[in-house]
């Protein structure tokens, strides 16, 4: 009876190794297929644009498009932006007008259906997308991805930094991290007694959301891209954590020596943005700056007196 059970027991196993075995044989030939799988992308274009480092100009132009996922909702419809080098350009609109969508056409996750996205005086299509994504163009979304690992790792993740010493990297990476108000609570030994080399958890699960915002913007700024997209960068915090990632923003618009396209749901940070475009239903309905928007007495003033009631009625339920 004995001999018996341990027979058993080995047979048990065998089959539970069996199914697993199978398990991991239909997993490995999806993973070959998505690996093999050609980029929806054309990634052949080689142009890189070193001499003109200085310059950080986007122009979308005539831009048509819609999700290759939803091919029949068109959601840009003949869309053109002209962004100029060290200027602040703001997207403001209702949701689903578009902001995201021209975000995500100027990072390049998409190309237009129709129309073309200008960097510089090149096509976006014809640069070399890891020379444009790894030097020219930074981007910090509502909800940032943190890897597992440490504040270091998350904040350097990506660069390519083989031409500079480990000296010159962490001169780097302070000098974002002050510019993202992110250094003086990294050095804190109270929070992190680790400082750069605390690890922050799975998806940044050990830092608060202001400070995983806050890194997220100092992994955009390490590379000193020279176009910034901020996309609604403050609009998933609370009050508090929102108030110290603005200040960090603002301090950054104010320097003026970046090109910044910015999406923000509270309408008062984009006051003195240099250019203001109002989207709605996909399509430019207004240009200008905020004053000029105002006298316009359009969209744009609505959606500020709109906002200003809603404001106004919080500070009441809050009383």
């Amino acid at each position: 009876m004995l001999y018996i059970n341990t027979v058993n027991q080995a047979l048990n196993e065998v089959s539970f190794n069996l199914v697993q075995i199978s398990k991991v044989y239909g997993a490995s030939y999806e993973c070959a297929k998505l690996i093999v799988e050609p980029p929806a992308l054309d990634w052949s274009g080689e142009k890189k644009d070193t001499e003109n480092k200085t310059q950080g100009a986007m122009k979308v132009d005539g831009v048509v498009f819609a999700y290759p996922s939803r091919p029949d909702t068109t959601i840009l419809k003949g869309v053109t932006i002209d962004v100029q080098t060290n200027t602040v350009v703001a997207l403001v609109g209702a949701s689903g007008c578009g902001k995201s969508s021209v975000i995500q056409l100027m990072e390049r996750f998409y190309d237009p259906v129709e129309g073309k996205m200008w960097f510089n005086d090149d096509n976006l299509a014809d640069l070399d997308n890891a020379w444009y994504h790894q030097t020219q163009v930074g981007l910090v979304q509502q909800e940032p991805i943190l890897f597992s690992g440490s504040i270091r790792s998350n904040i350097l993740y990506g660069c390519q930094f083989d031409h500079l010493t480990d000296e010159e990297k962490e001169e780097k990476m302070i000098a974002a991290c002050k510019q993202a108000s992110c250094y003086d609570f990294i050095m804190d030994k109270s929070l992190f007694p680790e400082g750069f080399d605390q690890p922050v958890g799975e998806r940044g699960s050990r830092l608060s959301g202001g400070q995983k915002q806050r890194i997220a913007i100092a992994r955009g700024l390490v590379r000193d891209p020279r176009v910034l997209l901020l996309d609604e960068a403050t609009s998933a915090l609370d009050a508090e954590s929102e108030y110290q990632v603005q200040t960090a923003l603002d301090a950054l618009i104010a320097k003026g020596t970046q090109t910044i396209v910015v999406i923000a749901h509270r309408l008062s940070t984009i006051v003195n943005a240099d250019k203001i475009i109002v989207l709605k239903k996909g399509e430019v309905i207004e240009t200008g700056t905020h004053t000029e928007l105002v006298r316009l007495n359009g969209a744009y003033k609505k959606l500020v007196e709109r906002q200003m009631m809603t404001e106004e009625l919080g500070e009441k339920v809050t009383k």
